[in-house]
């Protein structure tokens, strides 16, 4: 989202600084707001009112000062900057150990950092792991001075950062690069045909990014349409288009499906969403990339880690690319994977019962892993498994702190936790059904209950395919 920065809340600021500060460099705000040109961030105004020259043409003397530098030092200190203010714009951060390996300097690269820390463009994480951008607005304009539309691209320079950025800000990164950076979806999945993430988040972040692609170009695709739907409906839009891409629910959209819509309006709904185009070509550059991949090696060690395992294969079957080889036989299930979530621990059941035949014999496994966690965290004392469905009765602890929710029906809220829990570690089931016991204190009888539950799974739609309407 865009942030504005709007004249009368630049004349507060202005007022509030210069009843503290006397010495402004300006006339009056009106002055300072023609020389600032009447657009721009916060910290520009700022710094042109304080300082009496703005950020932009601070920096831009900085940046020529060291594009004139002709020796190895100033030419690597560009590299080194041109990465860390793209990855700091884009939301993201750059590995230290990493882009040192990918960069092969001649010079030390934390001799570098300092020399552009002393000059206020870059800075190092407290942990000395990672190199970030003195602040977000900074780096923009470093990145406008640093990039161009022929030599110096972002988005050539978005292929190779890749390796080196933070995994876990590899979406924001990816969907900044298309939006800003002009990068194309084909060169970014020509790129991964010789480069192998080397964590699970990374697999599952690029796919995202991917995703995110395939939506933001369909809506492009078909804003004509959404348009005209606007026009005649205005913010009630949403109702009229069917946005339901996985197919989760049947019958089209709100309108097509609700009865306080007339007949004449479900006819404009049912017409108006048979113009836009097929909604499986949000999943297109998914599915090029997906096809590509033969084999991962990554074990996965930690709980971000088992749960983008469990997601990645949940997207891998969903498209039915269930040959990818795995390394199954040397994941730490006891050892590593029962020390995490439970959410965790769901998503690489059904990642593993879906997948193909080799992953299901891990299923017993890990199936006992998380029914044991689950009885535990929920005091369940039984859970029944049929054909088509599963039960589980839990019993209340009424000084339990262990369980949080704001919601105000405590029962209903532990119920319907356990039963989505359930819905990814047992997909087969049909129908997901709960009970409490040791709950009911009053002598005067009542017919409900909100902890009991009898959900069909078709009422239970998967998280994954809900998030991306």
């Amino acid at each position: 989202m865009e942030l504005s920065f709007e004249q009368g809340e630049a004349e507060s600021i202005y007022k509030s600084l210069d009843y503290y500060n006397k010495d402004l460099k300006f006339v009056n705000f009106q002055n300072a707001w023609d020389n600032f040109g009447g657009k721009g961030p916060l910290m520009e105004f700022v710094y042109l009112i304080t300082q009496n020259e703005s950020i932009t043409a601070k920096l831009s003397y900085q940046i020529k000062k060291i594009l004139i530098d002709s020796s190895d030092v100033g030419k690597e200190k560009i590299r080194l900057l041109r990465y860390t203010v793209l990855a700091d714009s884009y939301g993201s951060k750059v590995k230290l150990k990493e882009l040192n390996q990918f960069l092969q300097l001649k010079n030390d690269i934390v001799f570098l950092i300092s020399l552009l820390q002393k000059e206020y463009l870059i800075k190092i994480s407290g942990d000395n792991s990672h190199i970030i951008g003195l602040h977000p607005v900074r780096s923009k304009i470093i990145k406008y001075l640093l990039f161009d539309n022929e030599i110096n691209k972002e988005s050539d320079f978005v292929l190779d950062a890749l390796s080196f950025i933070n995994d876990n800000t590899v979406l924001n990164f990816l969907r900044n690069a298309f939006f800003y950076g002009g990068l194309l979806p084909d060169k970014l999945i020509e790129r991964l045909k010789f480069f192998k993430p080397q964590t699970w988040q990374m697999y599952l972040q690029i796919f995202r990014g991917l995703l995110w692609k395939g939506i933001f170009d369909y809506t492009e695709k078909n804003i004509g349409i959404l348009n005209e739907v606007y026009s005649d409906y205005g913010k009630s839009w949403i109702t009229v288009v069917n946005f339901d891409f996985a197919n989760n629910i049947d019958g089209g959209s709100m309108m097509q499906n609700v009865d306080i819509f007339t007949d004449e309006q479900k006819q404009y709904a049912k017409s108006i969403n048979k113009k836009f185009s097929d909604k499986v070509e949000i999943f297109s550059y998914c599915k090029d990339w997906l096809s590509r991949i033969n084999t991962i090696e990554i074990i996965p060690i930690g709980n971000v880690e088992w749960n983008s395992f469990g997601l990645f294969l949940f997207w891998l079957d969903y498209f039915g690319y269930n040959s990818i080889e795995l390394n199954l036989s040397k994941f730490e299930f006891e050892k590593d994977l029962s020390l995490h979530s439970l959410d965790s621990i769901s998503h690489t059941l059904y990642g593993i019962k879906k997948y193909n035949n080799q992953s299901y014999s891990y299923v017993d496994l890990v199936e006992n892993i998380f029914l044991h966690k689950l009885s535990e965290k929920y005091n369940i004392i039984c859970i029944e498994k049929h054909e088509d469905d599963i039960s589980f009765h839990y019993l209340l602890d009424i000084v339990d702190d262990k369980f949080e929710t704001e919601e105000s029906d405590f029962l209903n809220a532990i119920s319907m936790e356990v039963i989505n829990l359930l819905r990814f570690a047992f997909p087969e089931k049909k129908q997901y059904n709960s009970n409490c016991v040791g709950h009911k204190f009053s002598f005067l009888p009542s017919e409900y209950d909100s902890s009991i539950k009898r959900i069909p799974q078709k009422n239970l739609p998967l998280k994954p395919l809900i998030e991306i309407n």
